[in-house]
């Protein structure tokens, strides 16, 4: 545990992490100035003691989750200045082995590390970041996000018992009541004696449709591909053969065509309950930032709970359609909405 710690809490689990490594004793972060910012906080210095050596470093917090690779833009140390220090929630490896050829340390949440100084080398990496481990204020932020889902989804939820509404959105029981609260003072839903009711799914549905797009997609994305196959039918034919029964559905465009066949597109989007690491190679794909296949890991149970076997939710596919940012996926999306998503309340 590190000892005479100066600075803000905001930075204690990236500092515990540190505090955790042989040899280091204390650790004072210095402040620049306050940035609001969720994603970056340039501007600070931190300097602790490993080994009786001091060491100093111009440190950047990065807190979005995934890590853009946009990050390894970063300017490499010029010397007397300190050397840079990124503490980020995940660094895996292919990103970790870029900020080293450009001399850049790191401290991750999950426990990677590469620190480089006055007698000092400290390497160690391949450790995955587990859902206890990601900062606080995003796991609140992202657990509302996903309970608007569940109810926007299916509003009679709103009447169930708490418990059986966090299930469905696969959140905490503590988190679900909280953002019910919040739902109920809003006027969004309406609690009486006789339960809970949603008043506005119409907002739930646009709130979460945002919140999908801005937040928890980029967070939940696994990675894009290019796969060999380009022709669509034998793709996802492909896909289902090699995923099995359960743990996984079609969204995007291609869940879409299964909800109302007017439009395919040729964008796949694949989520799963839980990563599957070797999915990539077993249908011969590529990572391709630009690639036509999307895998995403979507935590919420009633995200695979759609009216149609082998595709997502029809509220989960409205949201992706709309990120395929053009007109006829547009058009589809507003479809999928009034078939799927109208009626009371």
């Amino acid at each position: 545990m590190l000892q005479d710690m100066g600075g803000p809490d905001d930075l204690r689990p990236w500092l515990d992490r540190l505090g955790a490594l042989p040899g280091v004793s204390m650790a004072k972060v210095h402040r620049q100035r306050r940035v609001a910012r969720d994603d970056a906080e340039p501007g600070a210095t931190l300097t602790f003691k490993a080994s009786g050596h001091i060491q100093r470093y111009q440190l950047e917090v990065r807190r979005a989750h995934p890590l853009n690779l946009a990050l390894v833009a970063m300017p490499a140390p010029e010397r007397p200045a300190p050397r840079p220090l990124l503490f980020a929630q995940h660094i895996p490896e292919p990103l970790g082995s870029r900020l080293r050829d450009r001399d850049i340390d790191y401290v991750d949440l999950a426990g990677n590390c590469h620190l480089t100084g006055s007698q000092m080398l400290v390497h160690v990496e391949g450790r995955r970041l587990g859902r206890d481990e990601q900062l606080p204020r995003q796991r609140q932020r992202e657990a509302g996000h996903q309970l608007l889902f569940a109810l926007a989804a299916r509003p009679e939820l709103a009447a169930a018992p708490v418990r059986e509404l966090a299930r469905w959105a696969g959140v905490g029981k503590s988190a679900a009541a909280a953002m019910l609260e919040r739902l109920v003072t809003s006027g969004t839903v309406a609690a009486t004696t006789s339960g809970r009711r949603v008043l506005r799914r119409d907002q739930l549905i646009d709130r979460f449709t945002s919140a999908y797009l801005d937040h928890l997609r980029p967070r939940w994305l696994i990675g894009r591909y290019r796969p060999r196959e380009r022709d669509l039918p034998v793709l996802e034919a492909a896909i289902a053969h090699t995923l099995g029964e359960s743990g996984w559905a079609f969204g995007g465009a291609a869940a879409g065509h299964r909800l109302d066949p007017h439009y395919r597109g040729d964008q796949t989007v694949v989520h799963l309950t839980e990563p599957r690491p070797d999915f990539a190679r077993q249908i011969h794909a590529l990572p391709d930032q630009h690639g036509p296949l999307a895998v995403i890991r979507t935590p919420m149970p009633m995200a695979f709970d759609g009216p149609v076997k082998g595709a997502v939710h029809p509220l989960l596919v409205y949201a992706e359609l709309l990120a395929a940012g053009d007109e006829r996926a547009e058009e589809a999306a507003a479809r999928l909405r009034e078939r799927y998503l109208q009626g009371a309340p």
